[in-house]
C-alpha cells in the first residue's frame, strides 16, 4: 500500500514537472531574464523529500562509524573532506579488531550458554528417569556438550525470519521477502543500511538485533571452519602414514610397507629392516631434495653409515 502511494505521487510529482516545463518552453516572449525569473519562482515546486537518514546529523554519524566498526557499511553517507575520510581509515583501523572481539566473545557466551542449557535439560531428563527406576544402570558421565552445526544453522534461519518480520514492522510495513533478502545482506556483513528504521526511538533494536546476528553467524562460521579444519587434519594424519598408504597397481590396491617387505625380500633385505626405516623422514626428505631445498645424499656417508 504504501509503495503504491510512492508510486503516485512520484507520477503526479512528474506530471507537474512536465506541465510547468512546457508553461516555460512556451511563454509568449522567449527572453532569457524573463525565463530564469519564471525558473526561479517555480524551483520550490521541484524540492525534492528529504531523506533524514540519508544526511549528517548525530544520529546517521552514529549509524556510519557502526557500519565502519562492524565493516558492515552505511551507504547513505560518506565523508567529503580529506579529513574525514583519512579520520575514518583510523576510526576503522583501531575499532575494527576491538569490535570483532567483541563479537567473537558474545558468541562464546552464547555457544556456552547453549551448551550449559543442553546439559542442565539432559541432567533433568537424567533426573526424571531415576525417579521412575527406569535406570539403565550407566552412570551419568557429565560431558562438554556443543551445539551442532545443524542445529545453528537452524538458529541463524530462524534468527533472519524473525527479523524479516520484525525490522520492517518498525518502519510499519510487512514486506518479508524484502526484509529476508536485507536480513541476510546485514548479518552475511554486506550492508545493513536499508535496515535503519525512521524512527530514532527503534535504533537500539535495530543495534541489538545486528549484533546478536553477528555473532551467532561467527559461531556458526567457527563451526563449520572447524569442522573443515579437523577433517583436514585427520587426512593429512593418514597421508603422513607412508606405511600404510595405499597405491593402485592395475586396479588394485597395495599398502607401500607391504610392496617394500617384496622389494627387500627380493633384494635379500630383512623386513625387520625395512620395518625400522621411518618412511615419513624419507619421503619428506627425497621431497625436499627433489624440490631443491637439500642436497643430494653423499654416497660414501651412506655407506659408512650403513658399516656403522
Amino acid at each position: 500500500m504504501r509503495a503504491h502511494q510512492t508510486v503516485q505521487r512520484v507520477k503526479s510529482s512528474q506530471y507537474r514537472f512536465r506541465a510547468k516545463l512546457s508553461l516555460i518552453e512556451h511563454l509568449p516572449h522567449k527572453d532569457k531574464r524573463a525565463i530564469n525569473a519564471t525558473a526561479y519562482r517555480l524551483s520550490p515546486c521541484f524540492t525534492p523529500e528529504k531523506d533524514e537518514r540519508s544526511e549528517w546529523s548525530f544520529v546517521t554519524a552514529t549509524l556510519y562509524g557502526f557500519g565502519i566498526v562492524t565493516t558492515l557499511g552505511y551507504n547513505r553517507i560518506a565523508p567529503i573532506t580529506q579529513a574525514g575520510r583519512i579520520f575514518c581509515i583510523a576510526y576503522g583501523i583501531c575499532g575494527i579488531p576491538i569490535t570483532m572481539i567483541i563479537i567473537a566473545n558474545v558468541g562464546q557466551y552464547l555457544n556456552q550458554f547453549a551448551g550449559d542449557s543442553r546439559r542442565m535439560l539432559e541432567e533433568y531428563r537424567q533426573r526424571r528417569r531415576m525417579s521412575k527406576a527406569s535406570l539403565s544402570g550407566e552412570e551419568y558421565k557429565e560431558s562438554s556438550i556443543q551445539v551442532t552445526s545443524l542445529v545453528l544453522l537452524i538458529v541463524f534461519l530462524l534468527y533472519v525470519a524473525l527479523g524479516a518480520l520484525l525490522l520492517p514492522a518498525l518502519n510499519g510495513q510487512v514486506d518479508f521477502l524484502n526484509g529476508l533478502y536485507y536480513n541476510f545482506l546485514c548479518l552475511t556483513a554486506i550492508d545493513f543500511g536499508q535496515l535503519v528504521p525512521s524512527k530514532v526511538v527503534f535504533l537500539p533494536i535495530t543495534f541489538l538485533y545486528v549484533c546478536l546476528g553477528l555473532a551467532i553467524t561467527t559461531i556458526a562460521i567457527g563451526k563449520y571452519w572447524l569442522g573443515v579444519h579437523e577433517k583436514v587434519a585427520l587426512s593429512w594424519e593418514k597421508m603422513k602414514d607412508a606405511a600404510q598408504t595405499k597405491i593402485w597397481f592395475g586396479g588394485k590396491a597395495m599398502k607401500v610397507k607391504d610392496l617394500l617387505h617384496a622389494v627387500g625380500k627380493k633384494c635379500g633385505i630383512d623386513p625387520s629392516a625395512i620395518d625400522a626405516l621411518d618412511l615419513e623422514n624419507v619421503v619428506e626428505r627425497t621431497i625436499a631434495i627433489a624440490e631443491g631445498k637439500e642436497p643430494p645424499p653423499d654416497i660414501n656417508e651412506d655407506e659408512e653409515g650403513a658399516t656403522n
